[in-house]
């Protein structure tokens, strides 16, 4: 909130490019900021992990949450 976005440096240029793009989110907790870089570049695939679940209804097609074991 404070810088404005989700992120700073070029990253809407680097994402809307072409060619296949990732995002990793680690320890995503409620998985807001990966499921607001999903909504914002459809083209990207968006990974997400951590170890608690997500409501996985709320994941568009672009978004993988993956449960890690914390042991």
């Amino acid at each position: 909130m404070l810088i404005g976005g989700n992120y700073l440096g070029p990253v809407k240029e680097v994402l809307g490019s072409a060619g296949k793009r990732f995002v990793l989110d680690v320890g995503c907790g409620s998985c807001s900021f990966a499921l607001d870089m999903a909504k914002e570049f459809p083209e990207a695939q968006v990974i997400g992990c951590d170890v608690a679940p997500m409501q996985r209804a709320l994941a568009p097609p672009n978004l993988r949450i993956d449960i890690v074991s914390a042991s």
